[in-house]
């Protein structure tokens, strides 16, 4: 806790000297001036016992011009336990009186003059032991009014490590006056030539004394203390990369991982230096990296990277056969990658186009999750025919039956019988494992005479034959049309004969 002035006494100054003293630069001493009796408190010593260690210690912040009837507080600061003992001395008890309040020490200014507080911390078993010394200037209240106190905040106690290099404290900071305020700092007691706080370079406890000066205030004067500690071993960090991209192979993806020291970049080993864990990398998607430092090092990493899925170039699709009597359509499929047999629905999905008038339809294989990528394969589709020995292959013009053409196929597939391209809609289709369609005299008496093909469709594929119609020369009409008129133009003939004849024999 700072030291803090329980009460104080302000005097008005003429504003039109500021410019005057702005510069003002420390004055003599004189009983006109007792403002100018700069006290310095801080640590003054510290006793060393032999074959022992010491502390460093210090008290907190306190003015050093104290007005009659004023206190101040500091509190003792150590290094060392709580179990520490305090006690306090003042060299004049008729001019700055102690009491004491654990560690928190007390001083009351009683009247003019100087008095030396000697403040002592020690352990119980005396292991320990310091001393830290305060200065009281105590002035009348007539005189402290001649001056405005200062309002003045110096630094905590700044601990910072040492690596060789000068260190330089922390400034105080004068909140009152704003400004105008001459600061200057020093090494030693009384000796105020730097205008910034000096560096150190030595491992120890430093006191930083300080006067500041300013128109119309009580000059001030301090100290406060700075740490150089020797720095504790630090092991230094990891720094942790991931190279390279990934896709899905089936087994552990191992990343490769580049672990080097932060400080000097050196490249660390794994087992020595540093653990790894990694999980879900087996599957496409988000792989996680655990990496802790061990030995000589610190810290941790997690971080992630990426497995894509695999665009495979050694797959293998393969089809079963479909029977042209059984009423499936779409053949079973095995669809392998490497020596893996992925599984439909996990690892791909497959479409079917069937083509009616090719014997090969297609299949459209789309890779899923572990696996990218779009294969278009054909595959065969069911052999149909037509039972050539049982089927009608012949129809005669003026038959009141028609033809009966047998095909092996399921009649559960069927579409559609096709004559020379042209579908014919009223024919007759039974069967169940196999098909057999009928094509009625109606359909069949208006075709001409000779070979027509016939086309029996099916979902996955068609059967071809073919049939031939012949005449019925008598039950033709168009032929007997024209044996009649034959008939007609050759008995013409004969008559015209006989009467040539007749005429030749009149005329010899």
């Amino acid at each position: 806790m700072s030291g803090k002035i329980i009460k104080s006494l302000i005097l008005p100054i003429s504003t039109s000297l500021i410019f005057v003293f702005a510069g003002l630069l420390p004055v003599a001493v004189s009983a006109d001036n007792p403002a100018t009796f700069e006290t310095v408190p801080g640590t003054s010593g510290i006793e060393l016992q032999a074959d022992k260690s010491f502390q460093n210690a210090y008290l907190t912040y306190a003015p050093s011009t104290v007005p009659v009837g004023d206190s101040v507080e500091m509190t003792y600061k150590t290094h060392a336990g709580e179990d520490t003992v305090v006690t306090a001395v003042s060299s004049d008890d008729t001019i700055a009186k102690v009491t004491i309040e654990g560690r928190k020490v007390v001083v009351t200014a009683v009247s003019e003059g100087t008095a030396i507080i000697t403040v002592t911390g020690s352990e119980t078993d005396t292991y320990y032991s310091g001393t830290a010394m305060y200065r009281m200037n105590v002035v009348s209240q007539r005189n402290s009014n001649g001056g405005k106190m200062m309002k003045i905040t110096p630094p905590d106690c700044e601990t910072v490590y040492y690596n060789g290099t000068a260190k330089t404290p922390k400034r105080i900071t004068v909140d009152d006056p704003a400004e105008g305020a001459l600061v200057r700092y020093g090494t030693e007691m009384d000796n105020y030539t730097l205008a910034a706080p000096p560096k150190f370079t030595e491992i120890g406890l430093h006191t930083i004394y300080y006067r500041v000066i300013a128109y119309g205030y009580i000059t001030t004067t301090g100290s406060y203390p700075f740490e150089i500690a020797d720095r504790p071993e630090i092991k230094d960090y990891i720094n942790v990369r991931i190279e390279g991209s990934y896709s899905y192979t089936g087994s552990e993806i191992i990343p490769r991982l580049n672990v080097t020291a932060n400080m000097t970049g050196t490249i660390l080993t794994e087992g020595k230096d540093y653990e790894v864990e990694i999980s879900d990398n087996i599957n496409a998607g988000t792989a996680r990296v655990a990496v802790h430092a061990i030995g000589d090092y610190q810290g941790e990493y997690d971080g992630t990277f990426t497995i894509m899925p695999a665009a495979p170039t050694d797959y293998e699709i393969t089809f079963g056969a479909c029977l042209p009597s059984s009423s499936e359509t779409i053949p079973a499929e095995t669809v392998k990658v490497g020596n893996r047999t992925l599984q439909k629905g996990t690892d791909y999905s497959i479409s079917y186009a069937l083509n009616p008038e090719s014997p090969f339809g297609t299949a459209t294989v789309d890779f899923l999750n572990n696996y990218t990528g779009t294969v278009i394969i054909s595959f065969e589709q069911p052999g149909y025919a037509v039972n050539e020995n049982d089927s009608v292959r012949s129809w005669k013009k003026g038959s009141e039956d028609g033809i009966v053409i047998f095909a092996n196929g399921n009649v559960s597939k069927y579409l559609k019988t096709v004559i020379d391209g042209i579908e014919i809609n009223a024919a007759s289709v039974t069967g169940t494992d196999s098909t057999t369609v009928k094509i009625s005299a109606d359909d069949l008496k208006n075709m001409t005479a000779g070979n027509h093909s016939v086309r029996i469709y099916y979902q996955d594929g068609h059967a071809d034959t073919s049939f031939t119609i012949v005449h019925n020369w008598w039950d033709d009409t168009t032929t007997l049309l024209l044996i009649g008129v034959f008939g007609v133009f050759l008995l013409l003939l004969i008559i015209l004969l006989i009467v040539t004849r007749k005429s030749k024999k009149k005329s010899l």
